[in-house]
Order: C-alpha cells, then sequence, then structure tokens
C-alpha cells in the first residue's frame, strides 16, 4: 500500500465549489483510496450563526458499500481559533488530523472521473441519464423516497436503481440502498455528483440531504455517498 500522498496545493486544487451562505455544506471529492478500497470525502461550511466552522472527513467502503461511523471524523473550529472569514482552512485542518490518525493511502490524483455534476440536484422519481465516453456505456439512474410527502422532522427510505446500457446492446441493472432502513432525520435526498474510479470498478453517487436542526429549527443541508460496483 502507498503512503499518504498529501499536499497543501493539492488540496487547494481540488476545491471547485464556492461557499453558500447559511448552514449548507460543501463537498470535496478526496479521491479514491488505492486499490479501490474506499472512496474518501469531505464536507465543510460555518453555522449560521458565524460562531464557528465546521469540517467532516468522511470514509466510504467501497468493499462493503458501508460508511462506518467510527471513521467519520466531524470537528468544530471556533471562529476566532482560525482567524478568518474561509471555512477552507478547517477543511485543510481536519484532511491533515484525519490522515495523521487513520493511516490511509491517499492519493489525490485519484479523484476519479466525474460522469454527472448538477446542484440542487434531481430528487424522487426523477431519472437522470449519464454517459461514460471512455467506455461508450450509457446510464439511468432512478431514485425511489418514501413515504411520498415528507415534512422537515421526519426521516426518509431510499433506494436506487441503475441501469447500464452496454456496447454490445445488452442491459445490466443494479440496485442499492434500502426502503426498510430509513435515514433518521432526514426528510430529503438530491442526487448532486457521479464520479467512477480510473479503472471504472465503482460508480460512487453522491446525494445532498436535507436535515431539519431542532437547535437552530432550520434547515442543514448535508452529503451522503452511495456505490454500486459495477464488475
Amino acid at each position: 500500500m502507498r503512503g499518504k500522498l498529501i499536499t497543501v496545493c493539492g488540496i487547494f486544487l481540488l476545491i471547485l465549489t464556492s461557499v453558500f451562505a447559511g448552514d449548507r455544506a460543501d463537498f470535496i471529492n478526496l479521491g479514491f483510496i488505492d486499490q479501490n478500497e474506499a472512496f474518501l470525502y469531505g464536507q465543510y461550511g460555518m453555522d449560521e450563526d458565524g460562531t464557528y466552522f465546521y469540517a467532516d472527513v468522511v470514509y466510504h467502503d467501497l468493499q462493503t458499500g458501508e460508511t462506518p461511523s467510527a471513521l467519520i471524523q466531524s470537528k468544530r473550529y471556533p471562529l476566532i481559533e482560525l482567524d478568518g472569514g474561509s471555512t477552507l482552512p478547517a477543511m485543510l485542518q481536519s484532511v491533515q488530523e484525519y490522515l495523521s490518525v487513520n493511516p490511509v493511502p491517499v492519493d489525490f490524483t485519484r479523484t476519479g472521473v466525474m460522469l454527472y455534476s448538477r446542484l440542487p440536484g434531481t430528487g424522487s422519481g426523477d431519472v437522470v441519464s449519464f454517459k461514460d465516453y471512455t467506455q461508450n456505456k450509457d446510464y439511468e439512474l432512478s431514485l425511489t423516497l418514501l413515504p411520498r410527502v415528507r415534512t422537515p422532522g421526519t426521516s426518509t427510505k431510499m433506494a436506487i436503481t441503475l441501469r447500464q446500457y452496454n456496447p454490445e446492446g445488452t442491459l445490466t441493472r443494479y440496485d442499492a440502498g434500502s426502503l426498510v432502513r430509513p435515514l433518521e432525520g432526514v426528510y430529503d435526498v438530491r442526487l448532486a455528483n457521479v464520479y467512477s474510479d480510473p479503472e471504472r470498478n465503482y460508480l460512487v453517487m453522491v446525494f445532498q440531504t436535507s436535515e431539519f436542526d431542532d437547535e437552530t429549527e432550520s434547515v442543514d443541508a448535508r452529503y451522503l455517498v452511495k456505490s454500486i460496483a459495477l464488475n
């Protein structure tokens, strides 16, 4: 396994999104871990009151399709501690702290291939079409959310169906998610981005979630990742 490849300049190049007003997180693709063991990503922002920055570093296991809670690092940084008006230092500090504790072989050149990108995203019942031009494969992704009517404070059950149209004319269908196990506290889910690893073994779907915050009585926008093994 390769050692950690981490440079501050490299991370700066990965920050492509702008900071949104309010408690709405930005997403950062930190890359596919060597041998496609996992997909590492971060989400970061500032609380609505402007008193602290938050930064999460999340490890999504591609082999199991799960996101182990023990490998999620959530940090809060007082505004005065970082001495600035940008959330970027908080994210950089969290990544460095995470990799110092969890020796995962991150290679920031393996951010994968963007196959779909749209914000605020596509919701339940919609069908998203995108293409992998390198392999000449077309995809259709549909998202099912239950119950059909969801309000802040409720939870959502989610299922994903992916259809892969192969060059030879065959169709392969994949399913992910579960309509049995709810996403506690999440009342809306929208597809934001789709990535593939460089070898095209996995499809990683990034969803923007809406969760009602009881403390501030407002809606927090965060991110959730699901993956599908293609081979």
